[in-house]
């Protein structure tokens, strides 16, 4: 079963020191990052991300392993500390969108209710939803882990966005 990242970092070991080239007193675990089709839904540069997460947990001492899942995979998503799943274009949605339907939903699911945390932007966002309708009107089946939809339209949406959740605190 994976953990949160907030639980990532032990209380101080009694024989630690703020001195000198020791500066991290924690004892630390290692974490285990799933991205999800690297070699298709790798638009907007999603390696460079799971580069800077992984380069972010070394800087604190957090030894990370990423494992590559391609489609047709049906991994046991429990298994790690985060799932990130990038963005891509309609033609890359296509076949991506078929597969996690089929051998990948319910371990998600699963994944998500115990605790791992899945950051997904753009494309795999949308994917993790009921459908996305392209702008031709084809509608890709979504893995209906969200409650969202995607229509696309004529103007795009790009930049900053604030979201109001109404999930209970706790």
């Amino acid at each position: 079963m994976g953990m949160a990242w907030d639980t990532l970092i032990a209380k101080p070991t009694a024989s630690s020191s703020w001195h000198g080239l020791d500066r991290n007193p924690f004892r630390l675990k290692n974490s285990c990052v799933c991205h999800l089709y690297p070699d298709l839904i790798n638009t907007y540069g999603d390696r460079g991300k799971v580069i800077a997460l992984e380069r972010r947990a070394s800087w604190r001492g957090l030894g990370v392993e990423v494992v590559s899942v391609f489609l047709g995979a049906s991994p046991d998503f429990g298994a790690f500390d985060l799932v990130f799943f990038g963005g891509s274009q309609d033609k890359e949605q296509r076949p991506v969108s078929r597969d996690p339907v089929s051998s990948k939903t319910n371990s998600l699911l699963d994944a998500a209710e115990s605790g791992v945390v899945i950051l997904a932007v753009c494309g795999g966002y949308q994917l993790l939803g009921e459908y996305c309708q392209t702008l031709a009107g084809e509608g890709l089946p979504g893995a209906g882990i969200l409650d969202i939809r995607t229509d696309a339209g004529n103007q795009r949406f790009a930049g900053n966005v604030v979201i109001e959740s109404r999930l209970p605190l706790g």
